[in-house]
Parts: C-alpha cells; sequence; structure tokens
C-alpha cells in the first residue's frame, strides 16, 4: 500500500489529504519544525512538495506506508537508526580498480541515470528514510540552480581570496626536508614520499571552508568534510554511517580549524536528541547502507546538513560534474585533516599535529577511472594525493572560471574513499589510494538538498 498525496483534481485536493494526514494519521507538527524551504529555493511555489518532505520525514511517528508527495517523489519509511559515538571513520582499502586512465564518457547534460534512492537520517527523531526522486525533478532543480548561480563557490564574510599558490605556508614539516631522500621513503604515501606541509592560516580562502571531523570533545582528525553551501558539507559515506548498517555517527564538524582549541568559526556537535532548531540530517546512497550490495565503494559518498549556517562565515566552494576527458586536464588539489598518533600506522605526515590543516605541495594527479555504471560514468578514480587516516571524505578540487562570478574559483569534483600507503608504498605507486567522484546523478541530488534545506 501506497499512501498517495498527489491525487491529480487539484493543488486544493492534494492539500486537503495533507491536512488530513496531519491531523488524523501522522500527528501535529512539533514545534520546533524544520524552517520551510523557500526563502532559498530557485523554483518559486515549491512545485515538488518539498516542505511536506520534510514535515514528513521530521514528525514524531513515522508513516506506516510509503508516502507518494508527487509523480516525482516518495518516502519509503525505513525504521530506526542507532548513534554512535565511537568506531573507526576509516575504511580498509577497497578492489583494485581496473585500468582505465582516458575513458569515454557522455556529456553531463545529456546524461540519462534514471530514479536516484537516497537514505535520510536525523539526529533528532533517528527515523531513517529512502527518498525516492525521479530524474525529470532532479535534472528541473539543479539547472534551475545551475543557471541562477546556486551551485557555485561563495567568499563568505571576508570575500574571495587570491587563488592557492599566493598564500603563505607554515614551515615545511616533512623529516626536516622537502618530503625527500631516504627518511621520506621509508613512509608511505604516494610514490614513497609525503609531501604534504600544514596549511595555515586556516582562515584564508578557501581552507576554511574545510572542515575537520572528530569525535566529540576531541583534537584528533576522524575524516574531513567541506562546506558545499551555507550549512551543506560533502564528505565520504563511510565517515556518516558504517557501510550496511543503521549506526550514524556523532561527531564534531569545525571548519577552518587550526590547533587544538583554535576553531574560528566555530562548530557544530553532532548528537542524539538536539535542542530544538539543532537538527543535523544525513543523506548517503541507499547502496551504501544495504550489507548486501557487493562494491560498497562505488557508492561512498555522502552529504550532511547542519543547523548552523557556518558557510555564510566561511563561505564555501563550488561542486560538478565533469567528464574524464575534462577532468584530465585540470590540476586538482586535496587538503584535509590527517589524525596523528596512531598505534601501529605510519601513514601520518612527520612531526604530525593534531587539528591542523595539512596538503601536497605537488598536484593532486588522476590516474585509472573505474566503476563505471549504465549511465556511462566511472565512480571511483585513483589519485596521486598524499593521505592518511583522517583525510577520507576530503574534497578532491580544482580552480575552474565560472561565469556566474567572473572569477576562477575552486570546485569539488570528488571525495576521498580509500587509501593504502598506512605503513610502506614504494616509487612505483603512482596512484595508491581512490577518491569517489561526483556524476551528474550525485550533483543533481546535491541541488535538490540544497533547494530543499535553506
Amino acid at each position: 500500500m501506497t499512501l498517495n498525496l498527489y491525487p491529480g483534481p487539484g493543488r486544493y485536493a492534494r492539500l486537503l489529504i495533507i491536512a488530513l494526514l496531519a491531523t488524523c494519521i501522522l500527528l501535529p507538527i512539533p514545534a520546533a519544525a524544520e524552517p520551510l524551504q523557500q526563502s532559498a529555493a530557485c523554483l518559486p511555489d515549491d512545485p515538488y512538495d518539498l516542505d511536506t518532505m520534510i514535515q514528513v520525514m521530521s514528525r514524531p511517528n513515522p508513516p506506516t506506508v510509503p508516502v507518494q508527495l508527487n509523480d516525482d517523489l516518495t518516502l519509503v519509511y525505513v525504521g530506526v537508526g542507532d548513534m554512535i559515538a565511537d568506531g573507526e571513520d576509516d575504511t580498509e582499502p577497497g578492489p583494485t580498480p581496473r585500468p582505465n586512465p582516458r575513458p569515454t564518457e557522455p556529456d553531463p547534460a545529456q546524461t540519462s541515470y534514471g530514479p536516484m534512492k537516497i537514505r535520510a537520517f536525523n539526529n533528532a527523531n533517528r527515523f531513517m528514510f529512502d527518498i525516492i526522486m525521479s530524474e525529470r525533478m532532479l535534472k528541473r532543480i539543479d539547472r534551475c540552480r545551475e543557471e541562477a548561480g546556486l551551485t557555485s563557490a561563495d567568499g563568505g564574510e571576508d570575500g574571495f581570496g587570491p587563488a592557492e599558490g599566493q598564500h603563505v605556508f607554515m614551515p615545511l614539516l616533512l623529516n626536516g626536508s622537502a618530503g625527500t631522500g631516504p627518511a621520506a621513503a621509508t613512509r608511505g604515501w604516494s610514490n614513497g614520499d609525503d609531501t604534504r606541509i600544514v596549511r595555515s592560516p586556516t582562515t584564508l580562502w578557501p581552507w576554511r571552508t574545510i572542515a575537520q571531523q572528530s569525535f566529540v570533545g576531541d583534537d584528533e582528525s576522524r575524516c574531513t568534510q567541506t562546506l558545499i553551501g551555507p550549512r551543506h558539507m560533502v564528505t565520504a559515506a563511510h565517515c556518516i554511517v558504517n557501510f550496511g548498517t543503521t549506526a550514524w555517527k556523532t561527531r564534531e564538524l569545525t571548519p577552518g580549524r587550526n590547533g587544538p582549541g583554535i576553531s574560528p568559526y566555530g562548530m557544530t556537535t553532532i548528537t542524539p536528541n538536539p535542542a530544538p532548531g539543532q537538527t543535523v540530517w544525513y543523506f548517503v546512497p541507499s547502496q551504501w547502507t544495504d550489507p548486501g550490495t557487493s562494491n560498497q565503494w562505488v557508492w561512498d559518498w555522502g552529504m550532511v546538513v547542519i543547523p548552523d549556517f557556518l558557510g555564510n562565515q566561511t563561505g564555501w566552494m563550488g561542486y560538478g560534474a565533469w567528464s574524464a576527458g575534462v577532468l584530465n586536464g585540470e590540476t586538482h588539489l586535496n587538503r584535509g585533516y590527517p589524525r596523528c598518533n596512531v598505534p601501529n600506522y605510519g601513514g601520518e605526515p612527520a612531526n604530525c599535529q593534531p587539528a591542523r590543516l595539512y596538503g601536497d605541495t605537488k598536484a593532486c594527479e588522476l590516474g585509472d577511472y573505474s566503476d563505471q555504471l549504465a549511465d556511462g560514468w566511472n565512480r571511483r578514480i585513483s589519485v596521486s594525493c598524499d593521505l592518511s587516516k583522517g583525510h577520507s571524505g576530503s574534497a578532491v578540487y580544482h580552480y575552474r572560471y565560472d561565469p556566474h562570478l567572473d572569477k576562477t574559483v575552486p570546485v569539488v569534483t570528488m571525495v576521498v574513499s580509500t587509501e593504502v600507503c598506512g605503513s610502506s608504498c614504494s616509487a612505483t605507486n603512482d596512484f595508491p589510494s581512490t577518491a569517489r567522484r561526483l556524476t551528474p546523478a550525485d550533483v543533481a541530488v546535491i541541488s535538490f538538498f540544497r533547494e530543499a534545506f535553506p
């Protein structure tokens, strides 16, 4: 049985049924309901009932049958999730990609991907829903937001700074050198050589858009997330929920953190039973939460919507999907918060400083593409970025001219998924780690949630 909130006679009939649903089936909306999405909407008059979607998922009692809001949007209640305070956020290496360094992929605008299914969870009622979205709706929302410049970067309160390469860096912290020589070669990074340095001050653009993910009250990094909207962060799915489980994670997210106790833009603390108005939303591909999924790394990306509009201070990076032919011609970068003091692990930077932002002095080059699905797009890309525990979920991005801004700004195109140089990587390991790339479908899903949540 499916509860159909779109009977067809017209919008007034639909609103009447929604009202009846509110009074008879799902109980009244609590006082601390989510803010309406219309203040940040690209499409007027909420044509896809996104406000109703949020209200249904926010209620204290879940629907007992699937709720069809309209022809393009359906909610399916899945169950109650758990929230865990501990556990590892880093993963073991995924399967070795099949070599394909120069794949042919369709034009993003012409890509057909079919309906999308995303698992949603919030820390207020801890209900899990599958949100089933039509390709037609996703493309319309994404096209509207892209044409309006709503997928673009933003400079925040201080505006856009100079492009990277013009910043002042802290001294190199790599075995007393720039990461060359026998000492560096005994550690474990791309080509057996770690060129990461501390990136500071983190109040510079765009480093202030990068957030450390940690245990609540802890200095050690567990993952890295990146602001791509006023309160919207992109990361790896494994940073949000353990694969194939209902174990969603309580964490602190701190953009621009620059050492223990140094949080220039504040933080969001994610715990169960938040105060009114402090709900946090997690979104990952539903396949990631299915223990029967054979290759979970294909689905290792996710999104977090926080209650605090930290991006209004820090700004945010843009996001987009470009084919392999375009990506291979760009210069890619990665910055993340490595975890220090890991027992029996040699992958962290030499003289690793907790809660500090690190990044290569070299570009992060792309290797083989793999895991092409029916839409013609490869999901995983091997990368040369120097990575270690804590970098999971961090963005791989490049600078791109944005005609809406008339500026060259950073855009996120993938997130770090796995790394293999925890103990050693030789000079022949050019691309030892993998990133989960954003496809046109993923970008449209991001735009959908930015449309739904202001």
